[in-house]
């Protein structure tokens, strides 16, 4: 399915996930949206942290050795934008052991 046009009815889930996905478009805002679209309270987010030490490594092996996938580096503030132009603020965001992962929690505006 695509997952910018969905086939989920609006708010049909509570929570959406989403792991490693966004930094790989030159544009995510239609995958926001359409995360936003189809949950009733929350977005969990999970992304990589390009701008840590670690994820400078992550990136340069990735990159060198196994001619991964294209990865664009986005900042918090990248994130965070999107989601409130459809509607959620930023609820929590934590960083894991190494800084090599952002965990965000997204929580829909009251009255949207």
């Amino acid at each position: 399915m695509d997952g910018t046009k969905t086939s989920f009815k609006d708010s049909e889930f509570e929570l959406i996930f989403s792991e490693g996905i966004l930094e790989h478009f030159i544009d995510f805002s239609p995958f926001v949206k359409e995360m936003c679209r189809i949950s009733s309270k929350y977005v969990l987010l999970a992304q990589p942290n390009h701008f840590s030490l670690a994820g400078k490594i992550i990136t340069f092996l990735s990159d060198h050795l196994r001619q991964n996938v294209k990865e664009y580096d986005y900042k918090v503030s990248d994130f965070v934008s999107i989601f409130e132009k459809n509607g959620f603020y930023l609820k929590e965001k934590k960083d894991t052991p190494l800084r090599d992962y952002w965990i965000f929690l997204f929580e829909k505006k009251k009255g949207n």
